[in-house]
Formats: C-alpha cells, structure tokens, sequence
C-alpha cells in the first residue's frame, strides 16, 4: 500500500497536546509556582521600602507579569517541540512485505515494525499516530491522506497483520 501526505502544524500541536497532557499540565503548575514565588519575592523584597498596599500592588503585578511571561515561553517550548516532528514536505509511505518504508526529501529509512519494538497506533484527533516504546511520535498520518474509510480500514489491517507477524 502507498499513501502520500504532508503534516500541518495544527496537525502536529493537536496530537503533541493530546500526547503529552500530563507533560504540559506539569509545565503549567510550574509556570504558577514560579510566578507566586517571584511576586512574594518581589513583596519580601520592598518589606521595608514603601507603604503596606504598595507591596502588594507591585507584588501582584509583578506576578502576573511572571506568569504571562511564563506561559509564552512555555507556548514557545511545545511550539519547538512540535517544529521537530511537523514535516511539511511531502512523506510517502510504503507498506512493504515486513517493513514500512518512509520516504521525505530529506531522508528516506525503513521501519520494522514488531511486536517486541512496542510500536502503538493510536487515532487521535481524526490521525493516526505511530507511537514507539517510549511515546516518541515516529510518524502522524492525517485522515485527509485516504480517499475514503475503506482506505484507511485496509491500511490499518495491513499494518495489524505485519506487526502480528
């Protein structure tokens, strides 16, 4: 079977997102926590220089700026994550005898697929998404890649044979 296909960002962020919940919800925590200690920072740090509510006005702001600036680069790291397995070439993928051949400009390589290398298909957001061992995405095809749902049947039944083999 041959299928050929180009990943989009939203693609990408959406699977990434789904992936790697706990991942992002931790990241989060973190930005929270970060900001909160720097605006009690900010607030022990002006303890004996101005007046009560002044404190906390500038503790507050400075806060809240920590914590907006602290989801952008969070935004900024999934984004750059993302850059690495979005692909905007054009992929060919050939499912051969035992192996499925992965084709881009830039790099052409075979992938055994079996049962002892763990590699899940999962369906998320309408893709299919290969997933190795260690929830490293290896490759996300998009539902707009098959031409109807019988394509997309006799491709994951291909695929379910070979690594049953």
């Amino acid at each position: 079977m041959y299928i050929r296909y180009n990943n989009t960002r939203n693609e990408c962020n959406q699977v990434y997102r789904y992936l790697y919940k706990k991942k992002i919800s931790l990241l989060k925590l973190r930005v929270v926590v970060y900001s909160i200690l720097g605006g009690v920072g900010m607030y022990m740090a002006m303890y004996t220089l101005v007046d009560y509510i002044y404190k906390i006005f500038f503790s507050i702001l400075f806060t809240t700026i920590l914590f907006i600036a602290g989801l952008k680069q969070m935004t900024k790291q999934i984004n750059k994550e993302v850059d690495t397995i979005i692909n905007d070439e054009l992929i060919e993928l050939v499912v051969e005898k035992n192996f499925i051949k992965i084709k881009s400009k830039e790099k052409e390589y075979s992938l055994l697929i079996n049962k002892e290398e763990n590699y899940r298909f999962l369906e998320i957001c309408r893709n299919i998404v290969l997933v190795n061992k260690n929830s490293k995405i290896v490759f996300i095809i998009p539902e707009r890649a098959f031409k109807d749902i019988t394509e997309k049947e006799q491709f994951l039944n291909e695929i379910k044979l070979k690594i049953e083999i």
